[in-house]
């Protein structure tokens, strides 16, 4: 059976006055694939994720998710088709409590409607109930679940992240971009979240479109690496061919990555 390509991109370009941040990037995307960009810095990864998410418009080329063009469609829009995103920096309501972002995550799931919330209906109290459960078990996984109560602006940056993961994944997404996940955690920190995470969109059978700077990282995350460069994808692979590929190694990796 041929695999479903979730996401295609054909010919994409953005072009900032005279400078084409994403060139001619073709890049497909089959369904329950967790993919990687790399590359150096200004290489177009975060630009080519704007794009797809909608916060950018291409200035050419299409962008079919889920058999749908989608390139010129509203954020909003594309979110309500079943594509989440999450960024570099934390985006967490540290005001309320850890479950209560992770509730909120799932919102688009809950068909709770507003008069049924307001008078506390049988069937809306029994929404929220679940709801609950859901959100406990996805702390749970990530190691959250004894801090549920808790504000989130009391935990530390490195449980900040993995709230902000099961933030991402609260919502059931059939596409994730995730921007630099571990970004600002230790080596271990980051090593445990992306098991984590791998875990649960197993599980799942979600698809990940992923930023990330830590190769080691990557190595353990993605089946399949595609190498950005100056707009433009110049080699992709598994993550074992990328980091033996000299078009890589030249301007990305460096000798060291091959060699360990």
């Amino acid at each position: 059976m041929q695999t479903k390509m979730l996401l295609q991109t054909r010919h994409l370009s953005l072009q900032f006055g005279g400078l084409k941040a994403v060139d001619d990037v073709s890049i497909d995307v089959p369904q329950g694939q967790i993919r990687g960009l790399i590359g150096p810095n200004g290489a177009g990864k975060t630009t080519l994720i704007n794009s797809i998410s909608g916060a950018i418009q291409c200035t050419s080329g299409e962008i079919v998710f889920d058999g749908v063009n989608i390139e010129k469609m509203a954020p909003h829009l594309i979110s309500a088709l079943g594509m989440s995103r999450s960024f570099q920096h934390v985006q967490i309501f540290g005001d309320r409590s850890v479950r209560d972002n992770v509730l909120i995550g799932m919102h688009r799931q809950l068909k709770i409607g507003l008069l049924a919330q307001l008078l506390g209906t049988p069937h809306a109290r029994r929404l929220e109930l679940e709801a609950k459960e859901k959100a406990d078990i996805l702390l749970r996984r990530f190691e959250l679940l004894e801090d549920a109560e808790r504000p989130a602006s009391l935990l530390p940056y490195g449980m900040l992240k993995r709230l902000d993961l099961a933030r991402a994944l609260a919502a059931k997404p059939k596409l994730l971009l995730l921007d630099e996940p571990t970004s600002g955690m230790s080596e271990e920190e980051a090593l445990t979240a992306i098991k984590m995470l791998k875990s649960i969109v197993r599980e799942e059978g979600m698809t990940l479109l992923v930023i990330e700077h830590n190769m080691r990282v990557m190595m353990q995350l993605a089946d399949f690496i595609s190498v950005l460069h100056l707009g433009r994808v110049i080699t992709q692979g598994t993550p074992e061919q990328v980091t033996q590929d000299p078009i890589a190694i030249e301007a990305y990796l460096g000798e060291e990555v091959a060699d360990a």
